[in-house]
């Protein structure tokens, strides 16, 4: 089995107006994303490489609060696109052709918070669904996504959870760019002793690395722990 493990954040989220102009990481992140994922559910869109493309005719709008101006601004929505993801697919899908799951974790905290990526991550499953036809299956974290200690608890019992399917993967693939730091890192700690290998998404060319530093501090660890 070959399995990808990926945090959701609000930079996963790319929205393009039907004047151009793109959008991301806006205050009322929550609220947004969920009225595009219900939207979603009845519109007229065409699938792209890199998400969904409205047609002309179809009209979804709403407001966004924008994180630069604190202003809120009325949006027609054009185009969803998932800026973090398809870059790392597209590397991952070179190292194992056949990708067998994708988990995909999802903060619905609670109480709700503005920035939860929960309906993001909906969005995310319906894509994935389409262009790629993956097994895909939602995690959601309920606790809050910038607590370290939370975040590494939730991951161990996660990993408690999982040991068997995780430990009988050919490949395991993480990423180190979407989701809070201590989703990730929380993740990666906890992947130290099976068989990973890391990458990131570099924002400026919009491309994934392999992270090769994390992928043989891993080896090494796992090598010592199948010697013991």
């Amino acid at each position: 089995m070959n399995t990808l493990y990926y945090t959701v954040g609000n930079s996963d989220i790319l929205i393009i107006s039907k004047k151009g102009k793109e959008y991301t990481r806006f205050r009322n992140f929550r609220d947004v994303t969920k009225i595009l994922y219900e939207k979603f559910q009845d519109a007229n869109y065409n699938l792209s490489d890199e998400g969904f493309i409205l047609e002309e005719s179809e009209s979804i709008t709403t407001e966004i609060y924008d994180t630069q101006s604190g202003r809120k601004i009325p949006l027609s929505v054009s185009e969803i696109k998932f800026p973090i993801f398809v870059p790392l697919m597209s590397k991952v899908s070179k190292e194992s052709p056949n990708l067998d799951k994708i988990f995909l974790f999802a903060t619905d905290q609670d109480p709700k918070h503005t920035q939860d990526t929960l309906y993001a991550t909906y969005l995310l499953k319906m894509f994935i669904k389409q262009q790629y036809k993956i097994d895909t299956e939602i995690i959601k974290i309920t606790s809050d996504p910038s607590n370290y200690e939370e975040m590494f608890s939730f991951f161990k019992n996660f990993f408690e959870e999982k040991k068997s399917y995780i430990r009988s993967n050919l490949n395991n693939y993480i990423q180190v760019t979407a989701g809070t730091p201590a989703m990730y890192f929380s993740l990666a700690l906890n992947f130290m002793e099976y068989p990973v290998k890391y990458f990131y998404i570099n924002r400026k060319d919009k491309r994934a690395y392999k992270i090769n530093t994390f992928s043989k501090l891993n080896r090494e660890k796992y090598a010592l722990i199948l010697e013991n």
